[in-house]
């Protein structure tokens, strides 16, 4: 309740009184008034601090356009009288005799005065905009910001969320509402450095956080010695490193840059049926053998049987790193190192139409073709007749060098060895790690750097999981198409089902879509026909039919009944947090 003392009031001050309790109503009733008369208020001189035992508060607010401490030539100097003066008075005896306003009930104990008369227009698009950030809006950009929200995300967010409020037009010239990009940015890099640290000294601040992660089910690991090396694994993480396929092959790469101190995140992902997720994650200071073999020990020694109970790969595909392929092999030496072959074709590519290759420009691409030839060869006896092909070539004497060179490690990329030794899934190219790290990158991080190793971690562990999370799910709750599992079955239509013959438990028999008589071995179990696309364990139309007809699982087969969305559900939930198995049912319409 506010009661006007005109006895008190003169031309340009209107005297008030109220009921306050103390400093905290003062400013709320500040912020208030400032808002009611699009102004701003800053605290000046405390009055009466002699007499503590007769008042609570004595305490005056200026305008932000006041004299007040500001130098004669700032903008914001514009000479504004404006003010605000309150006392609130301590209530006894003694008092109540001098003041009538505090007999009553409640007692008017405060006395407000205000000069509510500015020397410049409060209403103005340029003066609104000078205004500081109201304390709710900067409670909602702080909040903004703990979701993963970058500067640039936060100011637009606010911006849509201001258009939805009435006389919205107003208020995006409103500084208090809608703060201008250098507030933004100072309370972003305040918040920073709250919540992540120095940026210096960054790992004592990771390690504060580490028990609040470990209550949330984040393991985070680090070794500040150099070169430092932080390991993340997630619940996520840690389920998926019990899937099948993360003892058949594992998928790394590297990417520089990610904070301001360019460290580095290497990434090793295992295939699910609703894309690759990661066993692990390692950020590190350096792309150096050393760094890599300290990560993959780190994985080792607090999660030694990641790999679906064991404690190596059978295979993991890299890009040609020296670092990486060496680190391997000091830690993992029994798994089998395979490239990318979309990276190695590149990398000769590359070669070729350097100068240093000393190769004629007419030769390139009839070499190039030799070498692809080379690397697509269906099985050993082709592929031997390219080696020979290529090492009778007249001239070229560099390319042959190197290609006998890269010939020393073909088991690295040869494809004929592949069909007669792995089970890769038919993935031949890294392009999980490289889609991976892409939305690292631009999704998650936004083609920015975070600010420390602290906020990097944050963006792995917090909103790059939920990113994997929301994905999986989408497959869990059937709302991605199977265009690829129907074409697999358009493509046997001519094959009578009927004809498919079952040898055992988990052996078939499948006729061919093109000859009857011919007929491809089907094993269920693993996942693997002897048709060309099946020989390395890929899904194949021969396997599609079974699985159609017979109803048959595959391990390596798209998402398309019940069950199988319900495991991945379980891999992206959890046993405690998934939701029962018939609620991954399909639904069917009956006419």
């Amino acid at each position: 309740m506010l009661v006007v003392s005109e006895c008190l009031s003169s031309k340009n001050v209107l005297t008030l009184r109220t009921y306050m309790d103390d400093k905290d109503d003062a400013k709320s009733f500040i912020r208030k008034f400032g808002k009611f008369d699009d102004s701003y208020w800053i605290q000046g001189n405390r009055l009466n601090k002699g007499n503590s035992s007769r008042f609570v508060m004595h305490n005056k607010w200026v305008c932000s356009f006041s004299p007040h401490r500001k130098v004669e030539s700032s903008k914001k100097n514009q000479k504004c009288d404006a003010f605000i003066d309150i006392l609130i008075k301590i209530v006894t005896k003694g008092s109540k005799k001098n003041d009538e306003y505090l007999k009553r009930d409640p007692p008017l104990n405060t006395v407000i005065k205000i000069n509510p008369f500015h020397s410049h227009n409060c209403g103005s698009a340029d003066a609104l905009k000078r205004l500081f950030i109201d304390p709710e809006v900067k409670s909602v950009f702080l909040k903004y910001f703990a979701d993963g929200l970058s500067p640039s995300q936060a100011m637009k967010q606010n911006i849509s969320r201001l258009r939805t409020l009435p006389n919205y037009i107003v208020s995006l010239a409103n500084g208090a509402l809608n703060p201008r990009p250098w507030t933004i940015y100072r309370l972003w890099h305040k918040y920073l450095e709250e919540n992540y640290g120095s940026f210096k000294e960054p790992f004592e601040r990771l390690e504060e956080k580490i028990p609040d992660y470990l209550n949330q089910g984040i393991h985070v690991v680090m070794d500040k010695t150099d070169p430092w090396v932080v390991l993340v694994v997630t619940p996520l993480n840690e389920r998926a490193q019990k899937l099948k396929n993360s003892s058949e092959i594992i998928f790394m790469d590297s990417t520089s840059s990610c904070d301001v101190s360019m460290a580095s995140v290497t990434v090793l992902l295992t295939a699910t049926k609703g894309g690759a997720v990661p066993i692990g994650v390692l950020i590190h200071k350096q792309q150096t053998a050393v760094a890599y073999e300290k990560g993959f020990k780190m994985l080792m020694d607090n999660f030694p049987l990641c790999f679906n109970g064991l404690t190596y790969p059978k295979i993991i595909m890299t890009d040609d790193s020296m670092a990486e392929k060496k680190a391997i092999q000091e830690i993992w030496p029994q798994t089998t190192q395979i490239l990318c072959i979309f990276h190695f074709l590149q990398a000769e590519w590359r070669w070729l139409m350097s100068s240093s290759s000393n190769i004629l420009p007419v030769n390139r691409q009839q070499l190039m073709q030799l070498f692809r030839k080379a690397v697509y060869a269906k099985n050993h006896e082709d592929f031997q007749d390219v080696v020979n092909e290529i090492n009778h070539l007249e001239g070229n004497q560099s390319f042959k060098d190197r290609f006998n060179e890269n010939l020393k490690r073909s088991q690295e990329w040869s494809m004929s060895y592949r069909n007669e030794n792995l089970i890769t899934r038919n993935n031949q190219t890294n392009n999980y790690s490289e889609a991976t790290i892409r939305i690292l990158k631009e999704i998650i991080l936004e083609r920015t750097k975070a600010y420390n190793v602290v906020a990097l971690v944050e963006f792995i562990s917090i909103i790059w999981d939920k990113y994997f999370i929301n994905r999986l799910l989408d497959f869990a709750y059937n709302r991605r198409n199977q265009k690829d599992y129907e074409l697999q079955l358009t493509k046997m239509k001519s094959v009578d089902p009927n004809s498919i013959l079952q040898i055992d438990e988990f052996l078939y028999k499948v006729p061919s879509s093109k000859d009857s008589k011919k007929f491809y071995d089907v094993n269920t179990i693993i996942g693997w026909c002897s048709c060309y696309s099946g020989k390395q364990g890929g899904f194949c139309k021969h396997q599609a039919l079974l699985k159609q007809y017979y109803d048959i699982e595959f391990p390596n087969s798209p998402v398309t009944d019940s069950n199988e969305r319900h495991k991945l559900a379980l891999l992206t939930l959890g046993i405690r947090d998934c939701p029962p198995k018939p609620f991954y049912e399909v639904l069917y319409y009956i006419f």
